[in-house]
C-alpha cells in the first residue's frame, strides 16, 4: 500500500492574509498559479461560500489557456500515487487500494485491477487528444471502474459543455475539500443521531368522521366518514439521548423499532381525532409520554387511500357502500409532524407540513409552450397549443397559530387534501397556461387566496407529456401517443406570505 502524504493544515480560508490564502488555495485546487493568482485578487471574502462563487465565475471566464491549466493542474484518473497531492491520493482511494502481503499478484482480482489501470489510460488518453484538456471529475468516493464508465461516457460530448461540465466540478472539488479540511481542524467528531421504523402500515376502521369543512368554490369536499383511516406512518427518533449505542455498543436505553411499529398499532385504536396530521401528532405526543429519554421526533404519513364502492340497490339505483372499499391508485395526502418538549416539561409540535402527493393530471388542449430562449442546443418546437401532462406534488404550511386547525382538529379552518386536488384540477381546466411554471403558480395563488390560513404552498412538478405518434390526416384533433422517454423537465416553486 502506498503511504499518504501529509496533509498541511488549513484554517478559516477566507479570513487568511495573502501568501496564506495563496497556499491554501493551491491545496484546493492543486496548484494552478494563474487561477489562484487572480482569485486570491479578490481577497477579502465575507464567507467560503463568497470565495467558492468567485472561484466558479473565475474558472468559467478566465481566458481558456488558464482553464486549461486549472484543469491540467489535477493529476489523471489513475495516476501514480507518488505523483499525486496528499488530498488527491485520498480521494482517488489509494489509501483503501492495497494488496494484502502474502497474496499472489497473479489473482483474477489483481489481473482485473491491471486491466483496469490499463483501460484508465487509454481512456485518459482518448479524452486528451479529443478534448485537448484532462478529464476532472468529482470523485465522490466512486470506484475507478465507475470512474472509467463515465469517462468514456463523456467522450461523447460536446467540447465546451465538457469543458464547462470539468471546469465546475473542479471548484465542487476544493468545496468537499475545504469541508473535510475544516471537520478534521475542528477537533471531536459532533454527532447527530435518528433512528426509526418506516412504512408502518395501519388500517385504522371507525375512525372520528371529519366534518364541517369550509366549502370552497372549487370542490364539492366538505368532509369525509372515515370508517376506513389508513396510511403508511414512519417514526424518526432525534437526540443524543441512544449516542451510547452507537459509541459504546450500549442498548440498554435503545427502543426497537419492532416495538415502535407494535406500540404505532397499539396507541392507534386510542385516536379519536380525524386527521392525517392529527393522527401523526398523537402517536408522536404518545412516544414521548411513553419513553422520557427520547427528546425529539418526527412522525410522517402518506395517506393509503381507498374509497367507497359505489354498489346497485334494490330499486335499481346506486349507492355508496358503507362497508365495502376499493383501493385507489390515485394522488394521496401527506404530512409530516415535528414534536418535542419544552423546557417545562410540555409536549408539543415543533414542525408541521401538509401536502397530496402523486397527482396526474393531463389536459388535451389550452395549454401552450412557446416563445422561449433559443440556442445551437435547442431542437424543440413552439407549441402555441399542446396537450400537457403533468406529475404533481402539492405542499402547503399552516401559519403556527393556525397548527391547530390540523392538529385539534377545527374542521372549519381545516385545508383537506381532497380540495386541495380538486382546487388544482379546477384551475388547471380552466386556465391557459403557458408554461408549467405559469400554471402552478396560478394554483399556488388561488389556494392562498382561499385559505389565509396558510403561510406557504409549494410545488415539485414533472413535464411526462407524451411523445406524438401519429396525427389524423382527416381532423388534426385525433391523435395518437406514447409514454415520452427519460429524463423528464422538472420544475418547482414556493410561494410564502410576507
Amino acid at each position: 500500500m502506498s503511504e499518504a502524504p501529509a496533509v498541511p493544515p488549513i484554517t478559516r480560508i477566507h479570513e487568511l492574509g495573502s501568501d496564506d490564502l495563496v497556499q491554501a488555495l493551491t491545496q484546493l485546487f492543486e496548484g494552478a498559479p494563474g487561477f489562484v493568482a487572480r482569485l486570491a485578487l479578490d481577497r477579502p471574502f465575507d464567507s467560503d461560500a463568497a470565495l467558492l462563487e468567485r472561484a466558479c465565475v473565475i474558472a468559467l471566464t478566465m481566458p481558456e489557456s488558464e482553464q486549461i491549466e486549472l484543469l491540467a493542474a489535477h493529476p489523471r484518473i489513475g495516476a501514480p500515487p507518488a505523483t499525486v497531492s496528499a488530498l488527491s491520493f485520498r480521494e482517488q482511494g489509494y489509501d483503501r487500494d492495497t494488496v494484502p502481503a502474502g497474496v499472489s499478484d497473479n489473482t483474477e482480482e489483481e489481473a482485473a485491477r491491471r486491466q483496469l489501470a490499463t483501460d484508465l489510460e487509454r481512456l485518459n488518453a482518448a479524452y486528451e487528444a479529443r478534448f485537448g484538456f484532462r478529464f476532472v471529475i468529482d470523485v465522490a468516493g466512486r470506484s475507478r471502474a465507475e470512474i472509467a464508465r463515465l469517462m468514456e461516457g463523456h467522450l461523447a460530448a460536446d467540447r465546451e459543455v465538457e469543458k464547462r461540465r470539468a471546469l465546475l466540478d473542479v471548484v465542487d472539488i476544493a468545496r468537499e475539500r475545504l469541508m473535510r479540511l475544516r471537520g478534521a481542524e475542528e477537533g471531536p467528531l459532533k454527532t447527530e443521531i435518528h433512528y426509526g421504523k418506516a412504512a408502518v402500515s395501519t388500517y385504522r376502521t371507525y375512525a372520528t368522521p371529519l366534518r364541517g369543512v369550509t366549502p370552497i368554490p372549487e370542490s364539492p369536499f366538505t368532509g369525509r366518514e372515515n370508517v376506513l383511516f389508513a396510511a403508511e406512518l414512519d417514526v424518526r427518533v432525534l437526540g443524543e439521548g441512544f449516542l451510547s449505542a452507537y459509541t459504546e455498543g450500549d442498548n440498554r436505553q435503545v427502543v426497537a423499532t419492532d416495538t415502535m411499529k407494535n406500540f404505532i398499532h397499539r396507541e392507534s385504536m386510542a385516536f379519536a381525532g380525524s386527521t392525517l396530521e392529527g393522527w401523526l401528532f398523537f402517536i408522536g405526543r404518545r412516544f414521548l409520554e411513553m419513553y422520557p429519554h427520547m427528546e425529539r421526533l418526527v412522525v410522517t404519513g402518506r395517506e393509503t387511500p381507498f374509497a367507497a364502492a359505489s354498489v346497485a340497490d334494490t330499486e335499481g339505483g346506486w349507492h355508496d357502500s358503507a362497508v365495502l372499499f376499493h383501493r385507489t391508485r390515485g394522488s394521496h395526502a401527506t404530512a409530516s409532524v415535528g414534536v418535542e418538549r419544552t423546557e417545562d416539561a410540555r409536549i408539543v409540535p415543533s414542525d408541521l407540513r401538509s401536502g397530496r402527493a402523486g397527482l396526474q393530471m393531463i389536459k388535451v388542449s389550452g395549454s401552450s409552450f412557446a416563445a422561449f430562449a433559443r440556442d445551437e442546443y435547442t431542437t424543440l418546437p413552439e407549441r402555441p397549443d399542446r396537450p400537457l401532462y403533468i406529475h404533481c406534488d402539492i405542499g402547503w404550511r399552516y401559519a403556527e397559530e393556525e397548527w391547530g386547525a390540523a392538529l385539534d382538529p377545527q374542521p372549519a379552518s381545516y385545508v383537506a387534501p381532497e380540495q386541495v386536488a380538486d382546487l388544482a384540477a379546477t384551475v388547471f381546466d380552466g386556465f391557459v397556461s403557458l408554461s408549467i411554471q405559469h400554471l402552478v403558480h396560478e394554483i399556488g395563488q388561488r389556494m392562498l387566496e382561499r385559505w389565509p390560513q396558510l403561510m406557504e404552498v409549494s410545488f415539485e412538478a414533472e413535464n411526462r407529456l407524451w411523445d406524438l405518434s401519429h396525427t389524423s390526416e382527416d381532423d388534426s384533433r385525433i391523435k395518437v401517443y406514447t409514454d415520452p422517454r427519460p429524463p423528464f423537465g422538472r420544475i418547482g416553486l414556493v410561494l410564502k406570505r410576507d
